[in-house]
């Protein structure tokens, strides 16, 4: 099987068995194109544990690749976050994301976009409380500390809005 077979079967292939027995050759073969299996993970056919098994084994696979495969899998669920379960899971792949590259702003502001103003649902708390806590981490600071500005402002917490704001500023003068 060549690897323009393989992205046949990944991009058109709506049966699990085909898609598994490509992915199998592809990971037998050696190939480590990142963007061959970020096509299979968009596959519709797939279900979320399906896209949550074959993300995990790509990343444990292609280690140097992990953080690029779970932002792409939280980007995958996050159009759905009409469901619950949908946006825990883009969040949890968000985390997973901030941990193998924990300086790099771009997982915790994707993670603030997914609090819900309009529900009050734990999850909100859980992601305000992952930022929080892991902006120490961050290069880029700044950007880190106006996403939360910009959350406490919608939230009318104006004192954590000013807060975030002088952060940001001081923050920005040391980037």
């Amino acid at each position: 099987m060549e690897r323009t077979e393989i992205e046949d079967i990944f991009r058109n292939s709506n049966d699990n068995d085909e898609l598994f027995d490509a992915f199998q050759f592809a990971l037998k073969s050696n190939i480590n194109e990142i963007e061959l299996y970020k096509i299979l993970l968009a596959n519709p056919a797939l279900s979320e544990d399906e896209i949550c098994m074959y993300t995990d084994k790509i990343a444990k696979e292609f280690k140097q690749h992990s953080y690029s495969v779970f932002m792409w899998t939280a980007k995958l669920f996050e159009p759905l976050t009409y469901k619950i379960e949908s946006l825990e899971k883009s969040f949890y792949y968000f985390r997973k994301a901030a941990q193998n590259n924990p300086t790099n702003y771009i997982p915790y502001i994707e993670a603030m976009n997914l609090f819900n103003y309009e529900i009050e649902m734990e999850l909100n708390a859980h992601i305000i409380k992952f930022v929080e806590d892991s902006v120490r981490h961050v290069n880029r600071k700044s950007k880190v500390y106006l996403k939360l500005a910009e959350h406490y402002k919608l939230v009318e917490n104006f004192e954590l809005q000013k807060k975030y704001e002088l952060l940001a500023q001081k923050s920005k003068e040391r980037e």
